[in-house]
């Protein structure tokens, strides 16, 4: 192989290595890997994204780095958001990184001085923690809208102490809820660490409509103690963790738009650690 043909395969390998090959130490952290861009609200055209978000040494921050490669002259993005779960579709954000900051060693690899402002860096989500967790990078360019990649966390070094076990059953996400007709929602909740002198381990089921604790309306304390196949499947102890609550949109809502995409949030608490749970499904509200 001549040198002309030497240099071209260094420069070509470069930009690959950046994007597929973590640090030495960094392999001994946390680490993070992810799929391709996807379009978000508001996306047009093809995806022109490149990115990469790096594993960091203390597990307590994720950063990385996102260009349009479409841009002349700067980065292209002029925004970067964190969501536990898609936006627009129940997904809330739990991260703002600060964004735009200098990264030439992008530069260097992609061979564009204008790509060293592609940084990004934020505090890594709270409920990410898990022994795997899933949340998304958002980024924003204003000739093509929001895309995103799907981050998978694994944080085996981090011993975190679980919350309650909680599926919802009823509704599926996207179900249609009737705005003016009583519906009833059912899921389990128990603590697996509970001793069998303290049943499920789980006293409180709570619901709100439309948002979380801090921006959604609170509809109620489900009833506990029900009969629930699946949950006693995992163990007889648990087999009456379920629980159900029965509500009817309209009653909380004073105007709602049909075909409405609402987010439902649901909090289990466990009597044995003191710890919470929160899962989140979102239904699709018809008026009538």
């Amino acid at each position: 192989m001549n040198s002309r043909r030497v240099r071209w395969f260094s420069l070509l390998l470069v930009p690959l290595l950046l994007l597929v090959t973590p640090p030495a130490a960094a392999q001994q952290q946390p680490t993070l890997s992810i799929l391709g861009w996807f379009a978000g609200p508001d996306a047009v055209g093809d995806s022109t994204y490149s990115g990469s978000v790096d594993p960091q040494p203390d597990g307590k921050a994720v950063s990385g780095w996102v260009v349009d490669t479409t841009a002349q002259g700067w980065s292209g993005i002029d925004d970067v958001q964190l969501f536990d779960g898609l936006m627009g579709v129940g997904g809330q954000m739990v991260g703002h990184p600060q964004f735009q900051l200098n990264r030439p060693d992008v530069a260097s690899a992609l061979n564009n001085p204008f790509f060293a402002s592609s940084g990004w860096t934020a505090p890594v989500p709270n409920n990410a923690y898990g022994p795997v967790a899933v949340f998304y990078v958002y980024a924003h360019t204003p000739s093509k809208g929001w895309w995103y990649q799907q981050v998978y966390l694994n944080t085996p070094m981090i011993s975190v102490t679980a919350g309650p076990k909680l599926d919802v059953e009823v509704p599926t996400p996207l179900a249609t809820v009737h705005n003016n007709a009583p519906y009833t929602m059912r899921g389990t909740a128990y603590d697996p660490t509970a001793s069998p002198s303290q049943g499920t381990g789980v006293d409180r089921v709570q619901v709100y409509l439309n948002g979380d604790r801090q921006s959604g309306i609170w509809i109620g304390d489900a009833t506990l103690g029900q009969y629930d196949q699946f949950a006693a499947k995992a163990s007889s102890q648990f087999a009456n963790a379920g629980w159900s609550l029965r509500f009817q949109p309209d009653s909380w809502l004073n105007t709602i738009i049909d075909n409405t995409i609402t987010p439902l949030t649901i909090y289990a608490h466990s009597s044995v650690t003191g710890q919470e749970t929160k899962a989140r499904v979102s239904v699709t509200i018809s008026v009538p």
